[in-house]
């Protein structure tokens, strides 16, 4: 069964880009503040050390509707975005602030888990429907760093597992923060990610539509539980 998304895109309003502009003008301020305020020398020193695991969490929560807007971030759902890495697609579960939009507090847990799996279902699908549409070729492709699926899950959506290369594994751990708060919600209980288990999935553009049925079977159970 071949099941559309039928995702309709308006343009951006004006108050969608004040209210951006001033969540980045929050983030500009929140990261240069402790360097206005503080002396040069070890003062600043020790406030960049304390700012830099912060500062992809602020990134996350403060700087998400810039890049919606510009485009840097390109939604399917309201969590799974892409980014583009030479001619792929790079493929992203949620920001802190898709999280804070999505969810509510009593939400936190098995609810926001399933929640969180129907968005990035959801996605797939369209992203899908772009491929059917010809917008990506078969052999685009398609890659995500997974803290959220376990192999078992990615496989049966067609992707593969590889090891996290080194520079990504820094990466996560200089993100740990915004990480362990995204793992916490969808969890409901205090959680820290081990970057160890955090694994590299892989596919083509072809090989994702080759699972449509899969995706669209899995949506169906958990809109059935529901």
């Amino acid at each position: 069964m071949v099941l559309k998304t039928n995702i309709t895109i308006t343009p951006p309003s004006y108050k969608a880009w004040l209210s951006a502009t001033a969540l980045s003008c929050s983030f500009a301020l929140l990261v240069l503040l402790p360097f206005w305020l503080l002396p040069k020398g070890l003062y600043w020193l020790l406030a960049l050390l304390l700012l830099l695991p912060l500062i992809p969490a602020f990134e996350s929560l403060l700087l998400t509707p810039l890049y919606r807007l510009s485009g840097r971030f390109v939604y399917y759902s309201k969590t799974l975005f892409v980014t583009r890495f030479g001619s792929g697609l790079q493929l992203h579960a949620g920001t802190l602030y898709d999280y804070m939009r999505l969810l509510r507090r009593h939400e936190y847990g098995p609810k926001a888990q399933r929640k969180l799996t129907v968005q990035l279902l959801q996605g797939l699908l369209a992203i899908c429907d772009d491929i059917d549409d010809g917008k990506f070729k078969d052999d685009t492709p398609i890659s995500a760093t997974s803290y959220f699926f376990s192999d078992r899950s990615a496989a049966k959506l067609g992707f593969i597992s590889a090891s996290v290369e080194p520079i990504e594994r820094l990466n996560l751990l200089l993100s740990s923060i915004s990480l362990a708060i995204r793992l916490s919600i969808s969890k409901g209980r205090l959680s820290w990610p081990n970057v160890k288990h955090i694994r590299h999935i892989h596919t083509t553009a072809g090989k994702l539509v080759e699972q449509r049925a899969t995706i669209v079977r899995l949506l169906q159970y958990l809109n059935s539980k529901h």
